[in-house]
């Protein structure tokens, strides 16, 4: 049924972001001469580091990396800044290049549609942590605070960024920005090494959480009833293999985020709650149809409770949200649809292309 379905959608978005951090953490490696051993073999080696970690009954062990992660990133950041002043100053921020700043293709279109799904979008694992607050009625609240940071920090790090390594109408950066720091520096072998250990030490955020939806569905696992060991790591071995594969065939942060963003988030945010309520107020409308016509006031409020609307002889059977609901739905189907072939479209050829 529909939780089936999104449990499923939930881990194939968490293997697609286990996929999206070795990628980072394969690439981070390669654009530094010090530490690059090859495209595959920087791939293998992270896969030899995520195992081991991948393999922890819980993810409580990474709690103490956190505060290590943050500063990793803002270390990062700050020494992208000092990097792009030392060598240009604010000259990109005098002539800003419009033309570069929006998609020019339907490709480009369908990449920067995933990527801004991923970032904006309602990711699955909302649901699994609104279940672990202490009051959920929160959660709409705690996501706006959290997607307007999200937003300001974007706008603020990645638009900067952009502008100020940029400069006199430079080609624009398109892939990692730590591509553009020296190949050769101390210090940017230094943040490569700090965002890899955060990349690594970020996989099982997402591994362990979808190993453990698959042992449940698979060995029929609680959490009071684990899956025994061997089958745990035979389970994760598999996992953490599949997500090797294909980080060495497409080596590409951005098209793997894009693929994740228009499928696994475009189904959850513009497919599934159209889809989901649409479905509850049909059912809500045939309860409430199905109920006496008159009913007195207590027993109207125990109706109330349970969840469903009085009776209103007066409402017509349709509803103004029912053609919301179809055109909402409609719209994110094709938009899916769309965007995901031309992602898997780009896929292809750089698994063609071996790049």
């Amino acid at each position: 049924g529909g939780k089936g379905l999104v449990d499923w959608t939930i881990v194939t978005m968490m293997i697609g972001v286990c996929i999206s951090y070795q990628v980072a953490a394969a690439g981070f490696l390669a654009s530094d001469s010090a530490l690059s051993f090859g495209p595959y073999l920087n791939t293998v080696l992270t896969a030899l580091v995520l195992l081991p970690i991948s393999l922890a009954p819980d993810i409580g062990f990474l709690s103490k990396y956190s505060k290590l992660g943050l500063a990793a990133i803002l270390t990062t950041f700050l020494v992208i800044f000092y990097h792009g002043f030392q060598n240009y100053g604010f000259s990109g921020f005098s002539d800003v290049p419009f033309n570069t700043l929006y998609p020019t293709s339907f490709r480009s279109f369908s990449h920067w549609y995933g990527v801004s799904s991923f970032c904006f979008g309602i990711a699955p694992m909302t649901f699994n942590v609104s279940h672990s607050m202490a009051d959920p009625s929160l959660m709409d609240k705690a996501c706006a605070k959290a997607l307007t940071m999200v937003f300001v920090f974007y706008v603020v790090f990645g638009d900067g960024t952009l502008l100020l390594l940029t400069p006199d109408g430079a080609s624009p950066i398109t892939g990692d920005i730590l591509q553009s720091l020296p190949a050769t520096s101390l210090m940017a072998s230094f943040v490569r090494l700090s965002m890899t250990f955060v990349c690594l030490v970020s996989f099982p955020l997402c591994m362990v959480p979808a190993s453990e939806v698959i042992e449940s569905k698979l060995f029929h696992s609680t959490p009071s009833n684990r899956t025994p060991f061997p089958l745990l790591v035979a389970t994760r071995v598999a996992l953490v293999g599949l997500c090797t594969v294909v980080a060495a065939l497409v080596p590409s942060f951005v098209l793997v985020v894009s693929l994740i963003g228009c499928l696994s988030v475009g189904l959850v945010t513009f497919i599934f709650p159209p889809l989901f309520h649409y479905k509850l107020t049909s059912r809500l409308r045939e309860a409430a149809a199905a109920a006496p016509a008159s009913l007195d006031e207590g027993e109207k409020a125990s109706l109330v409770e349970s969840g469903l609307p009085p009776p209103a002889p007066q409402q017509s059977e349709g509803s103004g949200t029912d053609a919301a609901d179809i055109v909402m739905l409609c719209l994110g189907v094709v938009s899916t649809v769309f965007t995901t072939g031309m992602t898997l479209a780009s896929v292809a050829e750089s698994v063609r292309g071996g790049k």
